[in-house]
């Protein structure tokens, strides 16, 4: 949600942003299935900068792609591969408290994080520690990274060393099948479950 409590959301198999106002009533789109610069294949993570742009992880284009608030492309990093500054299929992002942008590259099982002039700063992770990363957001000076192939939560400090996780396979209090999106208070961290259905029906898609 922007300043001007808008809220943006990524439109995963209509390949399209959907902007809506705070009471739910559509204000406009853009975007549409393509590869072209502004173009979408399955846009999954998205989030507003401090300055009211909005960033899309381009799932299938391997890309994350930068918009004005009012859906005005304005550049694009990232390319399909395993090298630094490339990525594979990711899903989520999110910004940490000094505006760079945070990607959760998924299918290289790592976390990357970039300058707001889109510069690699560090890579977190790697296969022997993710198994299936899908979002990080940054809370009390770590990372919080959902690992929803082994169905916990990873927290690491800023500098990508571990600390500890939580959550374990299961349907009871406290237990997670296949943890998703992830937000953040003060005070609290939540996370949404995403039901197995869902994930292996996008999953195929890609």
């Amino acid at each position: 949600m922007r300043q001007r409590d808008e809220i943006a959301v990524a439109d995963c198999l209509n390949h399209v942003v959907q902007i809506f106002n705070s009471n739910g009533d559509f204000t406009r789109a853009f975007g549409h299935q393509g590869s072209k610069n502004g173009e979408f294949k399955y846009p999954f993570g998205i989030a507003y900068d401090k300055g009211g742009n909005i960033f899309v992880a381009d799932n299938s284009n391997h890309r994350i792609q930068n918009f004005s608030g009012e859906g005005r492309y304005m550049g694009m990093f990232g390319e399909k591969g395993r090298l630094d500054s490339q990525l594979s299929y990711p899903w989520g992002l999110s910004f940490d408290t000094n505006g760079n942008i945070v990607v959760a590259d998924t299918a290289n099982k790592v976390i990357e994080i970039f300058s707001p002039t889109r510069k690699l700063i560090k890579r977190i992770g790697g296969p022997s520690y993710f198994s299936f990363p899908v979002h990080c957001v940054q809370c009390d000076g770590n990372f919080i990274v959902s690992d929803s192939g082994d169905s916990i939560i990873r927290v690491s400090s800023e500098e990508g060393v571990y600390k500890y996780n939580f959550g374990k396979r299961g349907g009871g209090d406290g237990e997670l099948i296949y943890p998703c999106f992830l937000s953040v208070t003060e005070s609290r961290l939540w996370w949404p479950r995403c039901a197995i259905e869902e994930l292996y029906t996008i999953s195929r898609l890609i």
